[in-house]
């Protein structure tokens, strides 16, 4: 479900119904952060990734468990418009350059 406010309240909405509602407006791009998943490096949710790309038009920009090279390159394979990583280039786990290189 979406949550708003520093994700400190979740909605009633379904993440897929607002990502629709979304595209119906006229938004081109989204981020979609799974907050379980932001700052372990555990990750991104690949399936709930792959269930929006299924479900919208919309340029997917995945956010929340990027650790390295394979989940950049698993994000390019599910057709994602871009990736943040910010924690994993703090942390030295991903090479900024190498992640640009396979993009």
């Amino acid at each position: 479900y979406v949550c708003t406010s520093g994700w400190l309240e979740t909605s009633k909405e379904y993440y897929l119904d607002f990502a629709k509602r979304m595209e119906e407006i006229g938004v081109k791009t989204l981020i979609c952060t799974d907050i379980s998943k932001d700052g372990t490096l555990q990750g991104p949710n690949f399936e709930m990734l792959e269930a929006l790309k299924n479900h919208v038009s919309c340029n997917l920009i995945a956010s929340g468990g990027v650790r390295d090279l394979s989940h950049i390159q698993t994000c390019k394979e599910l057709g994602l418009y871009g990736v943040i990583a910010g924690k994993a280039i703090y942390e030295k786990t991903l090479d900024l350059k190498e992640a640009l290189s396979i993009c």
